[in-house]
């Protein structure tokens, strides 16, 4: 996502959908492109409660979010 360093903060609620079949945890990383540096790491599961997520940003450019399954769940197409 592109934030050209216009943004001071990003805010989510992070979390499992109660709809998945299997009990699974996901890893979610942010990280700043231009440098490399991870923001951010969290991991989920199912059934915990949706956490919240306030991350400073300013002054960043370019951020990738990845979510990765810790135990094989599809993410399909998103």
């Amino acid at each position: 996502y592109d934030l050209k360093g216009n943004y001071k903060s990003l805010k989510a609620t992070v979390g499992v959908d109660t709809s998945v079949d299997s009990d699974v945890s996901v890893k979610l990383s942010i990280i700043n492109v231009g440098n490399g540096v991870v923001l951010h790491t969290m991991v989920v599961k199912k059934g915990d409660k949706p956490s919240e997520l306030n991350l400073t940003v300013t002054g960043v450019g370019l951020i990738r979010v990845v979510a990765e399954s810790t135990d094989m769940l599809d993410f399909g197409q998103q």
